[in-house]
């Protein structure tokens, strides 16, 4: 296996500058382009493709037809029309015949030479394009064309068309490449999956599935091919999967190894505790907080994954989870990503706790620095159980006398390293990761993998939904007068505008300006502006005197989208609603609705420039409150990559699998790599991580716990 590994690598990193056609102007040209290797060109998968098996009649043709004719030049040359904002259009034009009708092959730019010389020429060629019509004349724009003779015999019948091709390099040389580099693989690229899976999945070995993706043969169905559904396409689906979830499987496999004594819970102390709630728990809830439980008590360290919609009771588990440690004698630590959120933690910890023997704390840049020391010295030495805090948790100078649950809230706010870091503050300590971003099935198992998944998906009795209304910004008074009307009720309002970068100052400016017409038009009530500029002790004092009733409108950025809970909130308007995402416009409609009384979110629009696709998600979000819905919705809409946000590290985005079109496939071969691994003999598992380098050209270095 070695030596034909040693093979495939030595293939794959071949230099295309020794390829024929790739001179030196070309190669600079790859280079500046990262196309360097055999490996950067021949994973680049045709998207489309041109069937010359069958030539058509003009006659035959219609709008919309992909079609490859064959006719005679009869005149050619400049076009000129007016194009947008009236700007003059210089293009090129030619007319041909093929017996059975005209066709115009049009340009609107002045093509190469070679094609002007081509069609001045009246010379017999062959036109590949779509068709469209106008003014009742059969035309294609911009359509590939070569020249016919007696003894013209294309080597493929059908030839691929490339995306991403570098601005220089013509189809014709890229494709020549190509060709060269699949057909000097077809015989060295295997598969490398373990003999029971290529049997199971019918799988045909890399080189040659590759082959015949970009130079089908007779079998070719533009459908199938396009909709990467023929058997080559699905070879190379099941590889990429099996050795993506396999790197998972390996991960898992490391923490598995880890043996740590299993937590002795004092369960009086928990029993206690959930009888003195002041709410029951929801099913969902006691699922989830059963399963951290039964980790809690196995010899390895937890490391799972708790996802709930905004306002399920994620917190109220985690600080059970922790209750749970804190009775076996350990310490537990909840890292959050802002100072706002770390504090709101800190005081519902604090009050729920009140009657257990349980001493907490906060952690935060902003300590002074005598009360920063005095918290350091209670966590070393374990008189300090429960401790709160923001980065601050991960500095140097924090040592706990023995961590054993750390919690990461909102976790896709920290990196990699800073998640390590945390659990480096312990002897290999449980690891509960929180999120209230919903992130569809198929892409948190693309992302988090290596962990276990808890969802709550139900709300908490009385939750009633928040009612959303969706209107131009030229209505911005019927938004006024919904806050006139909750004020008056006794009630308090945020009003959000996207600035979308602190450091953005023209945006900053709109927010000022638009907090100085609020507080105009609501005189009569204290207004206050929030935004990431002001100083921590700013912050701190307007949140505050916000959720103390105080302040009656909160004018705020984005800062308030995780985890701000103010009851007394019943109205959220949203400026510039098309510029967020549904993920974000979610969150902060969370903000509202959370004291049980009805609730509005306003999304007030700027119709000009709201797409037909923005137009779909605003009444997408309006009409849905489920936010694994809306996060489903906007996978399809936008992908996987803008709704992940900051991928995990060291992930390898697909080639072959789509998440949406292949969710099914994907769900069964993450459930089934560690039966199928369990088949494989030892060298290949002692050969797994290469292979993985191999496929993927990236090394996963697998966390080493403790």
């Amino acid at each position: 296996m070695i030596e034909l590994l040693d093979k495939m690598e030595s293939f794959l990193s071949t230099p295309l500058k020794g390829f024929k056609g790739v001179g030196e102007k070309s190669a600079k040209i790859l280079e500046k382009n990262g196309i360097l290797t055999v490996r950067d060109i021949i994973f680049n998968i045709p998207e489309r493709w041109i069937d010359k098996r069958h030539i058509s009649k003009i006659r035959d043709i219609r709008a919309g037809d992909l079609a490859y004719i064959k006719a005679k030049v009869l005149n050619s040359g400049s076009w000129i029309a007016k194009g947008f904002l009236n700007k003059r259009v210089n293009g090129f034009t030619a007319t041909v015949y093929d017996g059975t009708g005209y066709l115009t092959l049009r340009w609107f730019y002045d093509p190469p030479a070679f094609i002007k010389n081509m069609l001045s020429s009246k010379a017999e060629i062959y036109i590949y394009g779509k068709v469209n019509i106008f003014k009742t004349s059969k035309e294609i724009s911009h359509p590939e064309i070569e020249l016919a003779s007696s003894d013209f015999m294309p080597q493929h019948k059908i030839i691929p068309s490339y995306n991403g091709i570098p601005k220089g390099i013509s189809e014709g040389v890229y494709r020549r490449l190509m060709e060269q580099a699949v057909s000097a693989g077809r015989d060295i690229l295997i598969s490398l999956l373990p003999q029971k899976i290529k049997k199971v999945f019918n799988i045909i070995e890399i080189g040659e599935a590759l082959y015949n993706i970009h130079f089908p043969d007779n079998d070719f169905s533009r459908p199938i091919w396009e909709e990467k559904k023929s058997p080559y396409h699905l070879s190379l689906l099941y590889e990429e999967l099996f050795l993506f979830f396999s790197i998972f499987a390996m991960k898992k496999e490391e923490y598995e190894r880890i043996q740590i004594p299993p937590l002795k819970i004092n369960y009086d102390v928990v029993n206690s505790f959930l009888k003195e709630l002041p709410y029951p728990l929801t099913d969902a809830q006691k699922k989830v907080i059963e399963q951290i439980k039964n980790d809690l008590c196995r010899p390895t360290p937890m490391h799972r994954l708790l996802q709930g919609d905004v306002g399920s009771g994620k917190t109220i588990v985690a600080i059970i989870s922790a209750l749970s440690v804190i009775s076996a004698k350990k310490q537990v630590a909840l890292m959050v990503p802002t100072e706002i959120l770390a504090e709101q933690h800190f005081n519902n910890i604090r009050e729920l706790l009140k009657n257990q023997n349980i001493k907490a704390g906060l952690i935060t840049s902003s300590l002074r620095k005598k009360d920063k020391e005095q918290i350091l010295r209670e966590i070393c030495s374990g008189d300090m159980q429960f401790i709160v805090g923001t980065h601050s948790l991960i500095q140097e100078d924090v040592s706990f006398r023995e961590l054993g649950l750390a919690i990461i809230d909102e976790q896709h706010r920290f990196g990699v390293e800073q998640r390590n870091l945390l659990r480096k503050k312990g002897n290999n300590p449980h690891i509960l990761y929180m999120t209230a971003t919903p992130i569809p099935r198929t892409l948190t198992m693309t992302l988090y993998g290596d962990l276990e998944l808890s969802v709550i998906d139900q709300l908490p009795p009385g939750r009633k939904p928040v009612r959303t209304i969706v209107l131009p910004e030229s209505q911005r008074e019927r938004a006024f007068k919904l806050i006139e009307s909750e004020i008056r009720r006794g009630f308090q309002c945020y009003i959000v505008y996207p600035v979308i970068e602190e450091d953005n100052a023209l945006e900053l400016k709109s927010a000022k300006e638009m907090y100085q017409v609020v507080k105009d038009k609501f005189s009569y009530v204290e207004c206050r502006l929030l935004h990431g500029k002001l100083s921590q002790e700013e912050k701190d004092e307007i949140m505050a005197g916000f959720k103390s009733g105080l302040i009656k409108i909160l004018v705020s950025t984005t800062v308030i989208e995780v985890g701000v809970d103010v009851p007394r909130a019943t109205v959220m308007v949203i400026e510039h609603g098309e510029r967020f995402g549904l993920s974000q416009l979610h969150q902060l409609r969370g903000r509202i609705g959370r004291g049980g009384e009805e609730s509005y979110c306003v999304v007030l629009v700027e119709t000009k420039k709201l797409s037909k696709e923005g137009r779909e998600r605003l009444i997408y979000f309006r009409d849905t409150a489920d936010g694994f819905k809306l996060a489903e919705f906007d996978l399809k809409l936008r992908g996987p990559g803008e709704i992940a946000g900051t991928r995990q590290s060291g992930m390898p985005e697909f080639r072959f699998a789509d998440l949406i079109k292949h969710a099914e496939l994907i769900e069964k071969m993450k459930n089934n790599v560690e039966t199928y691994l369990k088949s494989a003999d030892s060298e290949y598992i002692k050969q797994l991580p290469r292979i993985q380098q191999l496929f993927f050209n990236r090394n996963f270095e697998y966390t080493k716990v403790g």
